[in-house]
Order: structure tokens, then C-alpha cells, then sequence
């Protein structure tokens, strides 16, 4: 799968791919230092090559929050800058 997780205060949003979305959801949650919604968006599920080639694009297209220090913090995005640019909502 890959997936979009949320912060709460919907600025930013993390995209990833993983084989088990509730494991990763909490391995997140457990490293973020600030609140992560529950609802978990699915952007894709095929192979593994197909799902790592289509995270990079959507990571590479869209702005870094410009997070850094935690597990995970160079893959948050800013939410409104990956709907515009990558997702067209």
C-alpha cells in the first residue's frame, strides 16, 4: 500500500508505503512528536517496486515540511502543497 497519514491539524500530511497499515500507523504515531489523525487515506496497492517507485514521485513533487529529528520526519509533507501539486484536489 501506499499510504497518506495526517497531523490533526491537517498542515501536513506523511506519505509511505508499507505491507501492514495498522503497524505502521502506530510505529508513527509512537515517533511524531505532534498529533497524527486516524483516518489513513490509500493512494495505491499493487507490488512493492510499483508502491516504492510511486512514493518517491509523490515525495519528490510536493514540499518538505522541513521537519527533522524524529524517525520518519524528512517524509512529512505540507498537506496543502501535495493536494494542489500531486493529488489535484
Amino acid at each position: 500500500f501506499v499510504y497518506r497519514f495526517d497531523s490533526v491539524c491537517g498542515k501536513y500530511s506523511k506519505v509511505g508505503f508499507t505491507q501492514d497499515l495498522k503497524k505502521r500507523k502506530t510505529k508513527i504515531s509512537w515517533a511524531t512528536p505532534f498529533a497524527v489523525s486516524d483516518a489513513i487515506s490509500i493512494l495505491f496497492q499493487g507490488s512493492a517496486l510499483e508502491a516504492f517507485s510511486l512514493e518517491q514521485q509523490l515525495i519528490s513533487r510536493s514540499e518538505s515540511a522541513g521537519f527533522s529529528g524524529f524517525s520518519g520526519a524528512t517524509e512529512w509533507l505540507l498537506s496543502e502543497d501535495l493536494d494542489k501539486k500531486v493529488l489535484d484536489r
